[in-house]
């Protein structure tokens, strides 16, 4: 034999802890990758300014009537055409227009 019945217990043990820790590692990155969409999706919609020149996509999804498809165009236009130099310019993206700009213009910002 190998190993005796308590070596091997104190084997098996060793491992259920190792699994153990490794899930309550995994689980608590979890939790604050959801706290952190939670906390920021709880500040108030006035105070959450978007930097039209910074954002990722998905902050860019934030904004009103701003869906993947126009958030990548954002990001596009600026990547081939420098950054914005107004808040205005964002209408110079392709499915921006008026109504849009009314609706996002108090969230975006250039710094």
């Amino acid at each position: 034999m190998l190993f005796t019945k308590e070596e091997k217990l104190a084997i098996i043990f060793i491992i259920a802890c190792s699994l153990v820790g490794a899930g309550f590692f995994y689980y608590k990155r979890a939790q604050s990758s959801a706290f952190e969409i939670f906390a920021i999706k709880n500040i108030p919609e006035e105070q959450k300014q978007v930097n039209i020149n910074a954002a990722s996509i998905r902050e860019l999804i934030s904004l009103k009537r701003i869906g993947p498809v126009l958030a990548e165009r954002i990001v596009l236009y600026r990547e081939e055409n420098g950054p914005f130099q107004s808040a205005e310019d964002v209408k110079r993206v392709k499915g921006i227009g008026e109504h849009t700009y009314r609706l996002i213009k108090k969230r975006i910002t250039l710094e």
